[in-house]
């Protein structure tokens, strides 16, 4: 897959090679996003798209065509700003011509491509290897997460528990604006809404939870993203 991303674009956005490689260094067990992390993260709208009982695993792309995506959620407590262990977390997106697995005309393909659930370690980290998501009519690029607590595994899922929050990542508006330009994202036959047209961006503080992105290769954006975001809750909360 061909997918140019201008260089200057790049460095505009502040997405530097030495920040690429602090993240790609061993996360510690203190916040990743410094104080900011210490901020109750925003709770977002829970969607219609969500399927419980999702397979346990880090990669979820399925080999859907996409620029590959890593993205990396820290859930955090804001209480004492420390990390979470154990927590489950549910990931959900569309494909890059902003088709759910498991519902609509996407429901006779894969019910699981660009979904899964991964358990937080001792850091509060949980890895998802997954394509940037596309966006369909009425919503900007986004995707879907959920953290539950006091759960348990069971084969190859993660059932029950506490659900600690509900939320959705977004992404820096410029270079997502970029990435649509070019395949597989172009293909779409509906325009792109932009973040601040988003009812749910705009009115549930998605810049609040607005994802740290750094490019795999400053020269080659093809090669993918890391995206970062520290998710910090009130573990106590109803």
């Amino acid at each position: 897959m061909k997918m140019l991303l201008p260089r200057r674009t790049l460095l505009s956005s502040g997405l530097a090679v030495s920040a690429l490689l602090a993240l790609k260094a061993p996360l510690r067990a203190d916040p990743i996003l410094s104080a900011e992390a210490c901020t109750l993260v925003p709770e977002q709208a829970l969607g219609p798209y969500y399927l419980a009982d999702e397979l346990l695993r880090s990669d979820i792309s399925e080999g859907k065509a996409g620029v590959p995506l890593e993205l990396v959620i820290q859930v955090l407590d804001v209480a004492s700003c420390r990390p979470i262990a154990d927590a489950a977390v549910d990931l959900w997106h569309c494909d890059a011509e902003g088709a759910y697995s498991g519902v609509g005309a996407a429901r006779g393909q894969s019910r699981s491509f660009l979904r899964g659930i991964q358990i937080t370690g001792l850091d509060g980290v949980a890895r998802f290897q997954t394509i940037f998501p596309g966006c369909y009519p009425g919503r900007t690029n986004h995707i879907h997460f959920k953290l539950r607590t006091a759960g348990a595994r069971e084969g190859n899922t993660y059932r029950g528990g506490h659900t600690a929050h509900t939320g959705q990542v977004f992404f820096p508006e410029e270079i997502t604006v970029s990435l649509m330009q070019h395949g597989p994202y172009s293909g779409q036959q509906t325009a792109r809404m932009r973040q601040e047209e988003d009812g749910i961006f705009r009115n549930q503080n998605g810049r609040a939870s607005t994802a740290r992105l750094t490019p795999v290769s400053a020269d080659d954006p093809s090669r993918g993203f890391q995206a970062v975001l520290a998710a910090t809750i009130d573990i106590s909360a109803p």
